[in-house]
Order: structure tokens, then C-alpha cells, then sequence
């Protein structure tokens, strides 16, 4: 999983300075970059925090509704 997360560092770190400086050119101003930079930790976050509840009913033995694995 690590490399996954360091290869989604690295495109962020290399995409977003363009499309900042994309929409700061074709707009005349720097706010929809941050917007769009916003609207990027917004949805991470929300990602973030849908994978913590998984793993955390995972360590709880808790099983999605209409499993069909069986209880020990």
C-alpha cells in the first residue's frame, strides 16, 4: 500500500503546480486553483475516513450486510 500512496504523492506533487497555473492563466487569478486544491483535500479526507471505518470494522470482526462468510 505504500507504494500506491507514494506514486498518488508524487502525480499529486507533479500535476497540481500545472493545473494551479493553468487555471491562475485562463482565469487571471490564483482563487480556482485554490479552489480546486480545496475541493481535492475535501475529497481525500472523505476517502481517508471511508477507508478508517472499513479497516475498523474489519479489526472488529464486524461483517458487511449480506455477507456470506461464515462466523468461527
Amino acid at each position: 500500500m505504500s507504494g500506491t500512496r507514494g506514486q498518488a504523492h508524487n502525480l499529486s506533487g507533479f500535476v497540481g503546480p500545472f493545473v494551479t497555473g493553468w487555471l491562475t492563466d485562463l482565469t487571471g487569478s490564483s482563487r480556482a486553483g485554490m479552489w480546486v486544491v480545496a475541493a481535492m483535500m475535501l475529497m481525500s479526507a472523505a476517502i481517508a475516513l471511508a477507508f478508517r471505518r472499513t479497516t475498523q470494522r474489519a479489526a472488529a470482526g464486524d461483517e458487511p450486510r449480506g455477507s456470506t462468510a461464515r462466523r468461527r
